[in-house]
């Protein structure tokens, strides 16, 4: 038992995380740091249950469950030496605890998107910015709910929806940015995606490309019904996430996708819905279309980082659109 308080003290010498986390710890916490060993299944913390301690795994594994509602339990992942267990375990990426976290996520890509959505929120909090990830909270009708920038790509995407479903979030919504693949579609326009093709890498490392990138029904309807309700302009449809906007044939290949009754492209959607159904993460989302289709990508996104013309009322449009959502279904759980 020495040799794993050894073990232990290395650990907090030598990763970050907890480092940050104990070097201001007062000396009456810190005397009751205790090593204790588990058998197999012996270790077993309840989700939704309060605990008194915070474990560091020194040695060995634990594997981490979430539980849906109707009692399903879907992997999340696999703890080893030096992770942290339980309440106040930090995410490593978004820079979040399981206290700061909430039933509802909104994910939009640009990290300064997580600021105009602040503006339609009340009891705003400021909680963390580390790479692409900025987070903030807020209430939007009584409803809290968190605000976490994925940054481009399906890959970082992944990072935060795996971080956002360990500390609690179970309905993450993606707002961001499309090139539209059809002809009728208008600058501003909404696309509710019912589907996406994972034309990117990130969603293929989990599981093989057979498997459908769809998202929750119950948010898919939430999001429709908003719109209506707003009287946005909208279109519900499939959608193609792939991993670069400058490839050698890429009018060829929006050419393609097109023709298949594809209506916009984007980068992260595949992946949050591939991992939302995996985790057992409720997802959805809604895109503004900034790009049309066959015009000049680069005069036309320009505009939009600019603020100008329809696209910057498209983006206030798929925000009112996804916190209306999460006001229906919060009122549709609470029956």
């Amino acid at each position: 038992m020495i040799s794993k308080m050894h073990q232990l003290l290395d650990i907090l010498e030598t990763n970050p995380d907890v480092y940050a986390l104990f070097r201001h710890c007062p000396y009456e916490l810190l005397r009751k740091i205790r090593v204790r060993k588990f058998t197999d299944g012996e270790f077993e913390l309840e989700q939704g249950e309060i605990y008194q301690y915070m474990y560091i795994i020194v040695d060995g594994r634990a594997n981490v469950y979430s539980e849906s509602e109707n009692g399903k339990k879907y992997f999340l992942c696999c703890s080893q030496s030096g992770d942290l267990i339980g309440d106040m375990a930090l995410q490593p990426h978004i820079r979040c605890d399981r206290e700061q976290g909430g039933r509802y996520a909104i994910l939009p890509g640009d990290p300064q998107r997580v600021d105009r959505v602040a503006e339609f929120l009340e009891n705003v909090e400021f909680i963390a910015f580390n790479r692409e990830h900025k987070t903030m909270r807020g209430t939007y009708k009584g409803i809290p709910v968190l605000v976490t920038s994925t940054g481009m790509g399906g890959a970082s995407t992944g990072i935060a929806v795996e971080e956002l479903a360990r500390i609690g979030v179970e309905c993450m919504i993606r707002i961001g940015s499309c090139g539209a693949l059809q002809p009728e579609m208008q600058m501003g326009d909404l696309v509710i995606l019912n589907g996406a093709v994972r034309d990117e890498g990130t969603s293929k490392s989990y599981v093989d490309s057979i498997f459908p990138a769809v998202p929750d029904p119950d948010v898919l309807f939430a999001l429709r019904g908003a719109a209506i309700k707003e009287g946005f302009a909208y279109h519900v449809g499939i959608g193609r996430s792939h991993d670069s906007f400058y490839v050698d044939n890429e009018r060829d290949v929006d050419h393609f996708w097109s023709k298949k009754g594809v209506l916009a492209g984007d980068m992260e959607s595949a992946a949050l819905f591939t991992i939302g159904s995996l985790r057992g993460i409720k997802t959805g989302s809604i895109l503004n279309t900034v790009a049309l289709y066959d015009g000049k990508l680069e005069d036309e996104i320009n505009q939009y980082v600019s603020g100008e013309n329809r696209v910057t009322q498209g983006e206030k449009n798929e925000i009112i659109t996804a916190l209306e959502a999460i006001a229906s279904l919060e009122e549709q759980r609470k029956g």
